[in-house]
């Protein structure tokens, strides 16, 4: 749409909805409600985000990848939180891997495996199973905002995972959403984002 479209444009819902059609929010708010959308599915998504259907399978492709990335890290963050390494502090551990020569850059646990395949004194912690973060049955899930606060991010990923509700974002919208899992309402975990998009397409059929 050009300036002076935009400019003569009437006022209207819309002017409420501050980045309304900005395709990187809709194309989010998208996946977050419907992560494995059907070939007509995404071609309405692909119409709503203003978008060709090429880039908005692309943007779900790339989300997925991330999610797996992710997942992979996950476990190897907790596979190398157990050696007693891991209590050091993340400066005590630069400082060790830059004396041993070795890269001082990443994660925490990145550095301590490092330092564990270095030195032949260390043990190689055993990996972790997905099933060790948490065994699927929902009794076992803390109660208390208290007790899901002291869970891993891995372990509310997972634990997310297994009731198929989507593991994005902060570990406060973990704990949330792994609150409503256990309180018995995981389809409510993404309804803000349902509630946008109906407005979304409500304002797209008002300009149409």
């Amino acid at each position: 749409m050009g300036y002076e479209e935009r400019r003569n444009f009437p006022s209207g819902p819309w002017d409420e909805s501050p980045g309304l059609f900005l395709p990187e929010k809709i194309l989010k708010m998208c996946f977050r409600v419907l992560p494995n959308p059907s070939q007509a599915v995404m071609t309405s998504v692909a119409f709503l985000a203003w978008v060709s259907l090429d880039e908005a399978s692309g943007y779900f492709s790339s989300q997925h990848k991330k999610l797996q990335d992710q997942k992979e890290e996950d476990l190897q963050r907790e596979t190398w939180k157990q050696p007693p390494l891991y209590q050091e502090s993340k400066e005590t551990l630069v400082k060790m891997c830059s004396e041993s020569g070795l890269l001082t850059t990443g994660k925490k646990h990145e550095l301590v495996r490092r330092m564990a395949e270095n030195n032949t004194c260390y043990e190689d912690p055993v990996t972790l199973d997905e099933s060790e973060l948490y065994d699927g049955d929902v009794d076992s899930i803390p109660s208390s905002r208290v007790g899901l606060i002291r869970l891993s991010v891995a372990q509310l990923r997972h634990i997310l995972r297994t009731h198929r509700v989507l593991e994005v974002g902060t570990k406060e919208e973990l704990v949330v959403r792994v609150g409503l899992i256990k309180a018995g309402y995981p389809e409510t975990a993404f309804s803000r984002e349902c509630l946008c998009i109906l407005h979304t397409i409500e304002v797209a059929q008002e300009i149409a």
